[in-house]
Parts: structure tokens; C-alpha cells; sequence
């Protein structure tokens, strides 16, 4: 009976589908038939048999079970596609999402996804890693590095991964008040070799200051090859304004002139131009009158309740600041992805008031992160000023919640 309600089917839909059985194939054929089709890839051909069989019999389990295996590949198929057209807009964390539970089935072309999720994750990373805003940015970096651990799980094997970790890992080691100038050039110095341009170029100017504290350390100790070999490494950085590194590599040939013959070094030359291709990075924000300012309140990951609880932060001050400086107070946090920014630079104060603007109610996490630097060069009329004389402060961080 099933039969002749399949060869029945079978006759009435002959010009309405895309795949028809034959009249004399019995609805296991059909199946096999349509099994066949979804495996070479024509879904729509096996659809097409499927619901000739579940017209002869809706109670054909086998049938049913197929028909929702193809509508879930289907879906997988798509949401790959969706996947891919993330990818190739660059919106890293839409690829992650979609590729995510499709990595989570483990059965659906798990090669493919399982490297289009790497990529997705290493190129977020590296995203992440272009929006440093300054050496002592380590949050930012720490957040690259989540990412870049996250795809290695995935994908042990990739070279670019483990690298990415192992830069990472070594530029947050190289932030740690505690790294001598020493410590700083060993971490960064093999970052810079292969990756100039990391972390925005904030660890080129990192390693640019370590080089002039080593040299100069070693210069008033009397080793004046040791500070003229820092000198001209500062100097071989490709940083827009390396003049500081230049007057002290001046300053020690003029010492070394002056040495009788014996002692005499010869003069290093100066660093080779720049390609013609290559591209400045930005100029180091050395130390050159202040030190870092010392933070006060509020303690690190202090937590405060309710947009009326007053958060005030403070810190000691540098010296007696000239006219034309300021104390330079940034507060960062993040919604999504995405890092925001504020804060005022024209404070004659050692303490700032956070207003609600700051991003109460909005922060991920209730999490900010703030931290402090000297500048020069602005006035209360004529906005902010853009010059760092000393380094930043170290970050600290405090959580400020919805009650």
C-alpha cells in the first residue's frame, strides 16, 4: 500500500520538484537515493525526494530524521557564509560569535571553522593590540593577549599565535614598575626586531626610553662606549623625534674626543635613513623634567555604589608646575569591544573629581581604569595641552556600580 501511495506521489508531483523516483523503487530507495544527493551536495535534490516519501507516509522516521539533518546543515552552511562575510569586513567579534557554537559541534567542517576562528581571534587581537594608547597601557595589551591564548587552544599548531602570546606576555612584563631599563630591552628589543610597529609603536618608544636610562646610567658611571652603543640603538629606533638620544650621543663622541688617543673611541655613525616606504611611529614620551606622578586614592580595585557616591582621585604632587603645565588625568573603559575615553587635562590640583559622564552605568564590568601624566604646552583657553614631560603613573583600576 505504502508503495502504491509512493508511486502515486510520484506521479502527481513528476514537474513540480527538483529530484523524482522512480515508479518502481521502493521508499528505502528513495531514501538511499535522497541520502546520496544531500552527500554530494544537492540539498535541494534531496529535500525534493524527502517530502515525496513523508507525502506517502508522514510517519516515516528515517525520513523526518534526514529532512532535519539537511535543515540543520543547511543552517550551519549559512551561518559559515555570514561567518566569512564578517571576516571579510574585518568584524572580528561577529566572525568569533557566529563560528563559535559551530566550532562547539565539532562536526561541522571543523577544520574550516576551527581555522577561520583562529584567524578571526589572532586578527581581534592584533586589532586590539592597534588601539595602545601609551606604553603603560597594559590593560589593552593584556585584552590582546586573552585573545591570542584563546585562538592557541584552538589551534596549538599555529606559529603566529604562539608568537603573539609570547610578545604579549613579554611587553606586560616590561610595563612592571619593578623592570630595570635592562629588563625592558631584553623583552622589547626582540618584539621590536620583527614587529617595529607593536603595540601601536608604543613599545618602540618603551625601548627608546630604556636605551636613554641605560646610556645615561652608564655615561655617569664613566662607561662611555656602553652609553654610545644605547644612544645610536635609541637613534636606530624609526621614531619621529629622537632628538633627546641625539644631544646625548653628541654629548658622549664630545667625552670620548677629549680622552687621550689610547682611550679614544671611534665615532659610531649615524643610523641609516629610513626606507623610503617605512613609516614613522610615534614620539616617546620620555621623562625629560618630571617623574611619574605617585597615585594616592582611590586604592587599587576600590569599589564604589550609586551614581550620588562621590569618587575623587588623587595624587602626590611632582613639583612646583610651571604656567604652562598641567596635570593630565585619563580614565579608560570599555563598552563591548570598544575602548572609551575621559578625563581632563588642565588640572593644577592633585586631585580630580569623576563625574557621572565618565561612564557611570556603562563601563563592562563597572571596571575604569585611570592613571596620571604631566604635560605642557596648553592653556585653560586653548584646550588641552599634547606634550608629556614626565612618564604616566602606574594604572589603577576601581569599580564603580549600580546600586
Amino acid at each position: 500500500i505504502i508503495l502504491l501511495m509512493v508511486v502515486a506521489v510520484f506521479a502527481v508531483s513528476q514537474n513540480g520538484n527538483s529530484a523524482q523516483a522512480t515508479p518502481t523503487q521502493s521508499p528505502a530507495e528513495v531514501l538511499a537515493q535522497a541520502e546520496s544527493a544531500f552527500e554530494n551536495g544537492d540539498s535541494a535534490a534531496a529535500l525534493s525526494l524527502i517530502d515525496q516519501l513523508l507525502s506517502a507516509n508522514p510517519q516515516n522516521s528515517a525520513a523526518e530524521a534526514l529532512k532535519t539533518k539537511i535543515a540543520e546543515t543547511e543552517a550551519n552552511r549559512q551561518q559559515l557564509a555570514d561567518a566569512i562575510d564578517a571576516i571579510a569586513a574585518k568584524k572580528w567579534t561577529d566572525a568569533i560569535d557566529l563560528l563559535t557554537p559551530l566550532y562547539e559541534q565539532t562536526t561541522f567542517q571543523p577544520d574550516t571553522v576551527s581555522s577561520l576562528l583562529c584567524d578571526s581571534y589572532f586578527n581581534r587581537g592584533q586589532e586590539r593590540l592597534s588601539r595602545t594608547t601609551s606604553p603603560t597601557d597594559v590593560a589593552t595589551v593584556q585584552a590582546a593577549q586573552v585573545d591570542f591564548e584563546t585562538g592557541l587552544t584552538i589551534c596549538p599548531d599555529r606559529d603566529d599565535l604562539s608568537t603573539a602570546v609570547s610578545h604579549a606576555k613579554q611587553y606586560i612584563a616590561a610595563q612592571k614598575s619593578s623592570a630595570s631599563p635592562e629588563a625592558v630591552i631584553d623583552a622589547l628589543a626582540p618584539i621590536i626586531k620583527t614587529e617595529p610597529g607593536y603595540a601601536r609603536g608604543q613599545a618602540a618608544i618603551a625601548l627608546y626610553n630604556a636605551y636613554l636610562q641605560r646610556g645615561s646610567a652608564a655615561q655617569s658611571a664613566g662607561d662611555l662606549q656602553s652609553a654610545l652603543e644605547d644612544f645610536t640603538a635609541a637613534l636606530n629606533l624609526n621614531l619621529e623625534d629622537t632628538s633627546a638620544a641625539t644631544e646625548k650621543q653628541t654629548a658622549v663622541l664630545a667625552q670620548l674626543a677629549q680622552q687621550p688617543p689610547t682611550a679614544t673611541v671611534a665615532p659610531t655613525p649615524p643610523p641609516p635613513a629610513a626606507e623610503p616606504t617605512a613609516t614613522p611611529l610615534p614620539a616617546p614620551t620620555l621623562a625629560l623634567k618630571y617623574a611619574a606622578p605617585k597615585l594616592l586614592a582611590p586604592d587599587p580595585e576600590a569599589v564604589f555604589s550609586g551614581q550620588f557616591e562621590e569618587i575623587v582621585l588623587q595624587w602626590e604632587p611632582v613639583g612646583e608646575l610651571a604656567e604652562d603645565e598641567f596635570y593630565d588625568v585619563t580614565i579608560r573603559y570599555f563598552v563591548g569591544d570598544e575602548p572609551r575615553y575621559w578625563g581632563s587635562g588642565l588640572i593644577k590640583d592633585t586631585s580630580w573629581q569623576v563625574p557621572l559622564e565618565a561612564g557611570y552605568g556603562q563601563a563592562g564590568k563597572d571596571e575604569f581604569w585611570w592613571w596620571v601624566t604631566v604635560r605642557q604646552g596648553g592653556t585653560a583657553k586653548d584646550g588641552n595641552p599634547d606634550l608629556a614631560i614626565s612618564p604616566s603613573s602606574e594604572e589603577r583600576v576601581f569599580y564603580w556600580r549600580p546600586k
